[in-house]
């Protein structure tokens, strides 16, 4: 299906790694990812970089890359515009907008606090091959 955002012309992301998201776990402390500003873009874009491994994290269910609840709150506190999925393994990056996470499907499966997923196929922007070039 073709979108709008295909006849946009918008810099691929490159955000500066200027804040680590991290999370308690019943494992300890996880850095689940980052904020910054998207330098490519400009103010006041706003990124969240999640590195992720398709092989591994990847939730087939929800046909993306579920998102902890407590997450999706930190983000708001920092006006995130854009969560950008960095599957590192296949070099793709995804984007949303922090509403398609907000508005996700809800998960909770067995051991894991509450996620929102989104499918990937309705990431409003791909790139290909960007993964090493995301920050």
């Amino acid at each position: 299906m073709t979108t709008l955002f295909e006849y946009t012309d918008v810099e691929p992301p490159k955000v500066s790694k200027d804040r680590a998201i991290e999370i308690v776990t019943k494992d300890g402390v996880r850095m689940v990812g980052f904020v910054g500003r998207d330098l490519n873009r400009g103010s006041p874009e706003i990124g969240y970089v999640s590195k992720r491994n398709r092989e591994t994290h990847y939730f087939r269910k929800g046909e993306g890359y579920p998102i902890a609840e407590e997450v999706l709150l930190r983000l708001e506190s920092f006006s995130v515009t854009e969560i950008l999925i960095v599957e590192e393994n296949t070099g793709t990056v995804y984007e949303f907008s922090p509403t398609d996470y907000y508005y996700g499907q809800n998960i909770q499966e067995d051991g894991f606090e509450l996620q929102k997923c989104v499918p990937l196929d309705s990431a409003i922007r791909t790139w290909e091959n960007h993964a090493h070039n995301i920050m």
